[in-house]
């Protein structure tokens, strides 16, 4: 079994809801689940979460926050102008979505949630 640093653990428990979302939906997915993903231990797992959902919900969070970090310069009156040096913006935001195609695919899949 491969030894995870610490720092990289809250990514792999991320990582690991993902890949089990592709195939399953959320309400089946246990703490166990991700735990023999990973592979940690559960005591690990609740150091950083509380459950399923609060793994999933803070994955949809930091998506959109990144997605906004990225498209914070753009507005309604670039477009309407052409702005042509604001809509190369656009291309960092598919860069974005094909560097995080499994979490998109995954969270797309079965719909999403109101607020993704």
């Amino acid at each position: 079994m491969k030894k995870i640093l610490l720092n990289e653990t809250k990514q792999h428990i991320k990582d690991a809801l993902i890949r089990i979302y592709l195939d399953k939906e959320i309400t089946t997915i246990t703490v166990k689940d991700i735990c023999n993903e990973v592979p940690i231990s559960r005591n690990t797992f609740y150091n950083y979460y509380d459950n399923v959902y609060s793994v999933y919900e803070e994955i949809e969070s930091e998506i959109l926050a990144d997605i906004d970090r990225i498209t914070i310069d753009f507005s309604e009156s670039d477009f309407l102008q052409g702005d042509i040096k604001k809509l190369y913006g656009i291309n960092e935001v598919l860069d974005y979505i094909s560097e995080h195609s499994m979490y998109f695919r995954a969270l797309l899949r079965h719909g999403g949630t109101n607020g993704f």
